[in-house]
């Protein structure tokens, strides 16, 4: 597939329309994984997450009927359940009229560290100086779109800080909020 060709990736989606499902995990996991993504009924939990998909996902979002069709799909899941969902737009574009709206921001030298953890942990071999250099210009392309906080939007700056600390902040946030 080659990710680049806009009328590709289109004529995929329209041709195959694939049906993509969220669950949560029945029980514990072993792998790490917070939900299980299924397209057409195949479990896609870890590709979605490797370096060739990482790649192709900045260029791919890019295409208006893409951004079209995925918007619609986490909509659809929004209003059939309670989500978490994560994405450089969910809060102004996807779901802005979410109960409760966080940008979670990290130092770049940071969040890179987190990402290689990440990618090293499932077996990549990739440098920290590269994950920090996409990182890096996947945050340049997101300035030239303006992306912009929202009103309203909780801006939790997340360095130096572990996942419990994280959870435990936004939990709290949560439990204030009813």
């Amino acid at each position: 597939m080659d990710w680049a060709k806009e009328r590709d990736v289109i004529k995929l989606i329209e041709d195959k329309q694939p049906k993509v499902d969220l669950r949560v995990p029945e029980g514990e996991t072993h792998d790490g994984r917070l939900c299980t993504i299924l397209m057409n009924d195949e479990d896609v939990s870890w590709k979605v997450r490797t370096e060739e998909i990482s790649h192709a996902v900045s260029p791919v979002a890019q295409y208006p009927k893409v951004r079209d069709y995925v918007n619609q799909l986490a909509r659809k899941m929004a209003s059939e359940q309670g989500v978490v969902m994560e994405g450089r737009d969910i809060t102004g574009v996807v779901l802005p009229e979410a109960n409760l709206k966080i940008y979670m921001d990290a130092d770049p030298i940071e969040r890179a560290k987190r990402r290689h953890r990440e990618l090293m942990s499932r077996g990549e071999d990739i440098s920290l100086e590269r994950v920090y250099q996409e990182l890096m210009e996947r945050d340049k392309r997101d300035m030239e779109k303006n992306l912009k906080k929202v009103p309203g939007v909780w801006v939790l700056d997340t360095t130096g800080m572990t996942i419990d600390q994280v959870a435990d902040l936004i939990v709290k946030r949560v439990e204030e909020m009813k």
